[in-house]
């Protein structure tokens, strides 16, 4: 009876196992500039191309994850407590994903994540076609 139990346990493991949520890139978009790197999970993300300005500012575009169309870009901040957690060109590799309005970081600075928040950016997508 043991063997089985623990065979029924085992199979439900594995279920489970299965079920993770696994963040895949998608299908890179035609034109979609070479820097832009894919931020997201599997329920979506974007492309996200991002440039160190002068002090704790950033220019990034950000890209729809399907399509490849420029979604926003301009000129996003970091806050100094964050700036300071960084090293020289490691902002690549610490952003988690987009809201829509910010661009969230996988670091925190206390209880809060940090994040790049909008200081003049543009919004083609709000242009008449």
């Amino acid at each position: 009876m043991s063997r089985i139990i623990y065979a029924l346990l085992l199979l439900q493991c594995l279920a489970l196992a299965g079920c993770a949520d696994k963040p895949t890139t998608p299908p890179r978009p035609a034109g979609l500039p070479k820097a832009a790197k894919w931020y997201g999970g599997s329920d979506g993300g974007v492309w996200i191309e991002i440039h160190a300005r002068p002090n704790i500012e950033y220019y990034a575009r950000i890209y729809i994850d399907w399509s490849g169309k420029l979604w926003q870009e301009g000129v996003f901040v970091l806050d100094k407590a964050c700036a300071a957690k960084l090293k020289p060109g490691e902002i690549e590799t610490k952003i988690a994903y987009f809201n829509g309005v910010s661009i969230f970081m996988e670091m925190k600075d206390g209880e809060r994540f940090c994040s790049l928040d909008p200081v003049k950016v543009h919004d083609p997508s709000l242009e008449e076609e």
